[in-house]
């Protein structure tokens, strides 16, 4: 409404002060009027998170082998993944897989962010790995080379921040 208004009106000024609600002030024709633009009740409570978002938020793949879901993968090719392995010549990691795919299915791939699966037990805090296998661990390889994929925030969600793969010497 107050869009339409301003359209008929050749001036118009926006008026904010801390103790007013903004205002739209009107002059015409030498007199002015003030019509209330919008008002701004007190914020309400935060809501609880949503749910994790649906598979079309992350980039698809296509699976290069047989994927369980919420295992880490990795490029085998271009638009490929199969299952990470950070001690492998040419490790490109991927993400994690959110879901199950047969070869030449798709998969979607979270590479940052939170992921949630309700059957992990992570402890809270603690870094979490990729491993052969696609495997996720909270425990520092100790040869081949380590990639720190991203930190546990509670039992069942890993935040993930890649760090570069590091080789053990």
């Amino acid at each position: 409404m107050t869009a339409a208004l301003v359209a008929r009106i050749s001036v118009a000024t926006l008026v904010a002060t801390p103790e007013a609600a903004p205002s739209l002030v009107v002059v015409a024709a030498g007199a002015a009027a003030t019509l209330v633009a919008a008002e701004r009740g007190p914020a309400g409570p935060q809501g609880a998170a949503g749910p994790q978002g649906p598979p079309g938020a992350v980039p698809i793949y296509t699976a290069a082998a047989v994927l369980s879901g919420e295992k880490a993968v990795m490029f085998s090719g271009p638009g490929l993944v199969t299952p990470a392995d950070p001690t492998a010549l040419g490790y490109v990691y991927a993400g994690i897989a959110l879901n199950a795919a047969q070869s030449g299915g798709a998969v979607a791939v979270a590479s940052t962010g939170d992921v949630i699966a309700p059957f992990w037990s992570w402890i809270a805090g603690r870094p979490v790995f990729a491993a052969p296998g696609g495997n996720l661990t909270q425990a520092p390889p100790i040869t081949g080379r380590s990639h720190l994929i991203g930190w546990a925030l509670d039992a069942n969600t890993i935040h993930l921040a890649p760090d570069p793969v590091i080789p053990i010497l």
